[in-house]
């Protein structure tokens, strides 16, 4: 048969025809909502409502007798937030079990299961401190409410979260439930989502058990992620619910863990990185009392606190050099444009030899606009204020190891110090000093504390401050790669006006550094102690067994030991026990296996032994 060809037809809904279908769809949904909830279930519901309103308790025991009023109990907890807040404790849970001997139905129960997922490791605000864990008891009735379903032989459906808890109830509503379901999903190669169908989590992943799987799957991506750039997986870290989702059971969040891995991964981290750290910890360089450090860098602990510190250095460094230069040609300064070059190869220098540990930025109210300005007020570093005469100044501290520095941008000193200058001034809990406490209580309190100790204040003259600052450090047997701190053209005028500083030995009598010749033991015969050098002093032998059972101490906890000057403590580390001793990366010292080999030939080593 041949039909005909079927003609377009156009049909034109007016407005007007369409509203019996929004009337339509909104019955239904409520037709929907409303299926199970008869007369009894809507008076049991307004009973709790009105329980939750008055807050007249004591009925419960009696009312939560009715399987009904449970469900209308456990709905409103999902629907209602009022009521949860108002109807939700340890002792309620408890009232609903023993109620309901011998257990829950099945609708409640997947209410509950269901309000569990969605609150999680959240469900403890809901109780009181002297409740205890309201997520702890939740999941013991959840767990042991689902074995009850499995001995009164109830269908059980493949994928049904009912027996998905029945399976792995073990594991999977623990607090550490949801870093398993990540391990599984990627020991078998599967997708997170892939991982929720398996589990029963299909359409309870949008609360906060899903939150903190796809949490705990972020963690496992900063093993891969690029080591010098911004990873999108930062976006999804820094919302505060992820970033505060619970990791582990020591209280730990998954910032922590974040925090961990980056920390861990890498020797230095990417500004990127950095700038990551500093976006979700803050800067933990503050004073301990600070809730920032306590709440994000004080659980990470303090070697890992440390290195971060020193990473943050270099941001110091560059807000100083930025701060500096910026000040030089806002007011067209042309001495400061000149000096500019010279005190920035220097200062970077000092860090591309790794021998600045700590920094500590200040700022002048004037300084800090400009730093913020260049910043589009992202300053996130932590800083000192500066006030008086020091508003437009920007002033930064280098723990250098062996020595210390005090560098202005313009009209200040660089003031070289051999000790720690002062940490009432420059520790973490200070936030503002003036210029005369940087230029005259400082230096006060260092002699106060290191009579023994000199220092330096060194002006900024164009022909000679830096071979001021290498003169004296090398006086105080303190040796500097002179070449690597000053630009080219001045390392060759340098070389040709000064030459290469001299360390020198600096020996006092309070020291006694002598030189003693001793028999080394070896199968009962003597023999030359070592390879090139026949003796070795008393003092030396004395800092190699300090060193042996103080590995990786600082010259200074040397120094203090033996009641000794720091530059005499050098000059037996740098010269006497050159190849016996080490100085690592941190500019620690730690003894070498000759080192060792010298205090057993000694027989110092023959009681421990």
């Amino acid at each position: 048969m041949i039909l005909p060809p079927l003609e377009v037809i156009n049909i034109n809904w007016g407005s007007s025809s369409l509203e019996p279908w929004v009337v339509l769809i909104e019955s239904t949904k409520k037709i929907e909502d409303d299926v199970g909830r008869g007369d009894a279930y809507l008076k049991a519901e307004e009973k709790l409502l009105d329980v939750a309103r008055s807050r007249n308790f004591g009925v419960l025991p009696t009312l939560l007798k009715k399987r009904v009023s449970v469900r209308a109990l456990t709905q409103l907890w999902l629907d209602d937030s009022d009521v949860l807040k108002r109807l939700m404790s340890p002792r309620l849970l408890e009232v609903i079990v023993e109620a309901q001997r011998p257990r829950l139905g099945r609708v409640p129960l997947l209410n509950m299961l269901q309000l569990y997922l969605q609150e999680f490791d959240r469900l403890d605000r809901y109780a009181s401190q002297s409740d205890g864990t309201l997520r702890e008891q939740f999941e013991s009735v959840l767990v042991d409410q689902v074995e009850k379903v499995e001995l009164l032989d109830e269908e059980l459906l493949t994928n049904d979260l009912i027996s998905v808890v029945k399976q792995y109830g073990g594991w999977i509503l623990k607090i550490d439930g949801p870093a398993q379901v990540v391990r599984v999903a990627i020991k078998n190669g599967i997708t997170l989502e892939d991982a929720f169908s398996r589990f029963g989590l299909k359409g309870f992943d949008n609360g906060r058990y899903a939150d903190v799987c796809r949490a705990y799957y972020y963690i496992e991506k900063l093993h891969e992620i690029d080591e010098q750039e911004w990873s999108p997986v930062f976006d999804e870290l820094l919302h505060h619910d992820v970033s505060k989702a619970p990791y582990g059971r020591e209280g730990k969040r998954i910032g922590h863990a974040a925090l961990e891995v980056l920390i861990d991964r890498v020797t230095e981290a990417s500004e990127a990185w950095q700038d990551f750290m500093l976006s979700l910890a803050g800067d933990p360089r503050v004073s301990s009392r600070v809730k920032s450090y306590r709440e994000w860098w004080a659980p990470l602990g303090e070697q890992r606190v440390e290195k971060v510190r020193g990473w943050f250095s270099k941001q110091d460094l560059r807000l100083f050099l930025q701060a500096l230069e910026q000040y030089g040609e806002s007011t067209n300064n042309d001495d400061l444009k000149r000096m500019f070059p010279a005190r920035k190869a220097f200062l970077e220098g000092l860090f591309r030899l790794k021998m600045i540990k700590n920094t500590r930025l200040m700022l002048g109210k004037k300084a800090e606009y400009s730093v913020r300005n260049i910043l589009k007020n992202e300053l996130k570093v932590n800083y000192i204020k500066l006030d008086g005469q020091l508003s437009d100044k920007a002033v930064i501290y280098l723990d250098c190891g062996d020595f210390y520095l005090i560098e202005g941008s313009h009209s200040f000193k660089l003031w070289v110090y051999l000790a720690p200058p002062s940490l009432k001034h420059l520790s973490y809990e200070v936030i503002s000093l003036s210029h005369f406490e940087l230029t005259n209580i400082v230096p006060k309190v260092y002699k106060q504390e290191n009579p023994s100790l000199e220092y330096a204040a060194v002006v900024h003259s164009p022909s000679n401050w830096q071979n001021k600052v290498f003169e004296f450090l090398a006086k105080n047997g303190i040796s500097l790669d002179v070449e690597a701190l000053l630009c080219k053209e001045d390392y060759r005028k340098y070389i040709a006006r000064f030459g290469l500083p001299t360390v020198r030995p600096v020996i006092q009598n309070d020291a006694r550094v002598f030189h003693a010749s001793f028999d080394a033991k070896k199968n009962g015969d003597t023999s030359s102690v070592s390879q090139g050098q026949s003796s070795i002093s008393d003092l030396a032998i004395k800092i190699l067994y300090y060193l042996y059972r103080y590995p990786d101490s600082k010259s200074r906890d040397i120094s203090k030991h033996f009641g000794l000057p720091l530059k005499a403590i050098n000059h037996v580390m740098h010269l006497d026990l050159k190849g016996y001793c080490i100085q690592v990366s941190n500019f620690n010292w730690i003894i070498s296996a000759e080192g060792e080999k010298v205090l057993r030939n000694s027989e110092v080593l023959g009681d421990e032994e």
